[in-house]
């Protein structure tokens, strides 16, 4: 794929979190030229594990969600990422830490 299908990929991604909360395209507004992608992968990154952690209601599927972000996190930093959000910003630094703490949190909390 080339870097015009993964802009597309990424902004038909990010626009579920834009139609949920309307204020996060206006960070596109203060993003200079070329800070977008790596901003809304930051920014949708997050929107995607925090949900995992606060609306999922199932702890087994937050546990997986979680788990597949760790896992996709991973291979972004040695430039393998799947997710669209991550293939049109291979530049952007993401750490792991949350998630870890995330699904530490988790194992602690099952019986």
């Amino acid at each position: 794929m080339d870097r015009d299908t993964f802009e597309r990929d990424a902004e038909s991604f990010f626009a579920k979190w834009a139609e949920a909360w309307p204020a996060a395209l206006s960070a596109r507004l203060f993003a200079s030229e070329g800070e977008w992608p790596p901003l809304r992968a930051r920014v949708g990154t997050l929107f995607e594990i925090a949900e995992a952690c606060w609306v999922l209601r199932d702890a087994t599927v937050r546990a997986h969600k979680l788990s597949w972000w760790l896992d996709e996190l991973r291979q972004h930093a040695e430039g393998r990422a799947r997710h669209p959000l991550l293939l049109a910003a291979p530049e952007l630094k993401l750490s792991t830490r949350m998630v870890e703490h995330a699904l530490r949190s988790l194992d602690a909390a099952t019986p």
